[in-house]
């Protein structure tokens, strides 16, 4: 499995909504927001177009004692999320793919 291509930053013209541990997102090119939980706005501040799926997966095993498999699940499901509502930079929504498409394929994945 390789997930070493690094991950695309959260776009910067987007409006994000903070709340005590999730936020809700709205992207300029995309029509509805988006609701980041807790995991998923947590990751998502992450996602810098440096860090790679590998890199935050090992962080949560290594930071939270979590299994690989959860994990890989939790930043796949930040990716869903951001790319899906057109939060990250270069993606403009759900049709034109994803990182999530690639990272999706691991989970379960040895």
């Amino acid at each position: 499995m390789d997930l070493s291509e690094p991950i695309p930053a959260l776009a910067s013209d987007n409006a994000i909504e903070t709340f005590a541990t999730d936020a809700v997102a709205w992207s300029p090119s995309f029509p509805a927001p988006m609701y980041l939980d807790p995991v998923v706005w947590q990751l998502a501040q992450l996602f810098d177009g440096r860090v790679t799926g590998d890199e935050l997966v090992d962080d949560l095993v290594a930071v939270y004692g979590i299994e690989a498999p959860l994990a890989r699940e939790h930043v796949a499901r930040a990716l869903l999320t951001a790319s899906g509502g057109a939060l990250l930079e270069g993606i403009d929504g759900p049709d034109q793919g994803c990182p999530a498409d690639r990272f999706l394929q691991t989970i379960g994945d040895p």
